[in-house]
């Protein structure tokens, strides 16, 4: 028996080759057209982020200078806890000087009872 010779592929015709590369291109320029797209939708989206980030570092700067700046947050604060401290004492020596006449009237008052009870 006579090896049997394996058939060749058959050279590809020059038209055939045509229409596999215009099927390619075409398959290609779709997917370029996406690609496309969706690269300029995410520089859009990045620049977006970009932008947020600047607004915020912007708004933490002011936030800052705003909180601890000369006159700053800090510094009113401060001065207005200082100042409800002495409001405070203030409170508590005039609650002792009220009691202090309390408790005087409340001695007055048992005394001139007392009083009144012995005389009867």
């Amino acid at each position: 028996m006579a090896p049997q010779a394996k058939p060749q592929a058959k050279a590809a015709s020059i038209e055939q080759r045509i229409t596999n590369i215009e099927r390619l291109l075409k398959w290609l320029g779709g997917f370029s057209g996406v690609s496309l797209v969706m690269l300029l939708g995410f520089a859009y989206w990045l620049g977006g982020i970009n932008s947020k980030v600047s607004t915020s570092q912007e708004v933490l700067k002011q936030m800052s200078l705003d909180v601890s700046g000369k006159d700053g947050l800090l510094v009113r604060t401060k001065s207005t806890e200082d100042k409800l401290g002495t409001i405070t004492d203030q409170l508590k020596s005039m609650d002792v000087k009220l009691d202090t006449i309390r408790n005087q009237t409340l001695r007055e008052r048992t005394t001139v009872v007392v009083r009144a009870h012995k005389r009867q």
